[in-house]
């Protein structure tokens, strides 16, 4: 039986380890054959969800996923069921290592959903559910409002766990209306539609259920409305979400233009390979985006005082559609951190470069001394110095920054002989450099509390690939 634990922070806990999930949603299938488990799909995401055509053929839902499990549990990957197959799996498929939960009926805030629309119909399904299986959580899809409040607000009591879906990368969003946004401004209009829609009037501390976001994933152009994403798109939109403080990021992958899973992300291996490569690299910081979340900022929501940034040109004027032009901060950041560490997460999210940006953490203050730039996705491992929690940095166009700040040896105070108090660094064999003159005579006393983070952190990765069987 897989162990799927929601944790007090909202984290996922899978088979005992902490774990910010990655998982599909959709994908090609064969409706007696199942999910084939493709190569790429099993090494690289954690679950997999029905396309949405199965809760419109339940008849062939169960047999599809019976005759998938066993395949998945030997590739190490989960499957996600329909919520009305909780009654017609026996104990022993429902103790199945393969099930991680049930997908209530998908986005019940837009009128075509025949199974459920109301919150409270959800909620009854959600019950439903734990009448037969009350050891694996139900997830929910929402997308806009509902009745004027946010539909994850709306829907906050009906499932255990949330997500929203905003597919805005488009090459023709500015064809029919000369004030719609460019494919280049996607971000933009999506933390636009997050804001006045799925996140109206709330964030996600609003609510006590974990959220997660789903993200475009398109296999081929989809009728000229959505289209494939480039590896910078594809990261860009990934870590936007993650500044909001999600705990679990799902690609959306299955087209259904004429009823084909052909449309679907196997179509395309080029594209594929790019959305395993995002996998694997949220993988590869698991233990980063699970720490506890110190503060962030989109939008201009929530906290802007945590960390902030000051140079040039870092606002966009941004017109959605017919709306009014505002100004929506090009940088978004998250600042994750608990007594091991610190780690700043920074996406500039404009299609031009921002050059001599200045960051500034208050909170630091106080601290002076190296930081480092994770080398992850390409970017080469640096170094920079901060200044009484100051630094300077560029940013290219859609580029994600990861900054360690403190933990695995950096930033940590002691004491050099004769002289005052210095920062020092710990190299990844143990040596002490100092970052000051007295190189030669400073030596670090036993910490306290000594985490190998550096070990954790390469471990995390074959952990999760493993996905912890």
């Amino acid at each position: 039986m897989s162990n799927i634990i929601i944790n007090s922070d909202k984290t996922i806990s899978i088979n005992g380890v902490k774990t910010f999930p990655v998982g599909m949603y959709g994908i090609f299938y064969d409706s007696l054959g199942g999910f084939p488990p493709h190569p790429e799909l099993t090494k690289d995401f954690l679950f997999r969800v029905p396309p949405l055509r199965w809760q419109w053929y339940p008849g062939t839902a169960k047999t599809g996923y019976i005759n998938s499990v066993d395949s998945f549990v030997r590739n190490g990957q989960f499957l996600v069921p329909l919520s009305s197959m909780a009654s017609t799996l026996t104990a022993t498929e429902r103790n199945s290592a393969g099930l991680f939960g049930y997908v209530l009926p998908d986005e019940p805030d837009l009128s075509y959903n025949i199974d459920a629309q109301t919150p409270a119909q959800v909620k009854a399904l959600h019950d439903e559910v734990k009448r037969y299986d009350t050891a694996h959580p139900t997830i929910l899809t929402v997308t806009l409002k509902y009745d004027g409040i946010s539909a994850l607000y709306a829907y906050r009591n009906s499932a255990d766990i949330l997500m929203w879906d905003d597919y805005v990368v488009s090459n023709n969003h500015g064809v029919d209306d000369s004030a719609a946004y460019t494919r280049a401004d996607s971000p933009y209009a999506a933390e636009y539609r997050d804001a006045l829609n799925a996140f109206y009037q709330i964030n996600t501390e609003s609510i006590s259920k974990p959220i997660w976001c789903v993200v475009q994933a398109y296999g081929q152009n989809y009728n000229d409305i959505l289209d494939v994403m480039t590896p910078a798109e594809i990261r860009t939109m990934t870590y936007l979400p993650i500044t909001m403080n999600v705990k679990g990021i799902v690609y959306y992958t299955y087209i259904a233009a004429n009823d084909n899973p052909d449309d679907g992300l196997t179509s395309n291996p080029t594209e594929l390979g790019y959305y395993s490569a995002q996998a694997r690299e949220l993988h590869s910081i698991n233990n980063i985006l699970i720490m506890p979340t110190i503060g962030y900022s989109w939008y201009g929501k929530q906290d802007s005082n945590t960390v902030s940034f000051s140079g040039s040109s870092l606002t966009k004027s941004f017109k959605y559609y017919s709306s009014s032009s505002i100004l929506i901060p090009k940088l978004n950041y998250i600042l994750k951190g608990d007594n091991t560490g610190k780690y700043l997460i920074v996406v500039n999210k404009d299609s031009s470069a921002l050059n001599g940006v200045t960051v500034t953490i208050p909170s630091l203050s106080s601290v002076t001394g190296q930081i480092s730039i994770l080398g992850i996705a390409g970017e080469s491992a640096r170094s920079l110095t901060m200044t009484n929690g100051k630094f300077t940095d560029n940013f290219a166009a859609k580029s994600v920054h990861i900054y360690q700040l403190s933990g695995g040896g950096l930033l940590t105070k002691w004491k050099c002989s004769g002289s005052p108090d210095y920062l020092c660094t710990e190299n990844a064999t143990g040596t002490h450099n100092s970052l000051d003159a007295c190189q030669t005579t400073c030596k670090a006393p036993p910490p306290p509390q000594k985490k190998d983070s550096d070990a954790l952190l390469m471990l995390i990765a074959a952990m999760i690939a493993a996905h912890f069987m």
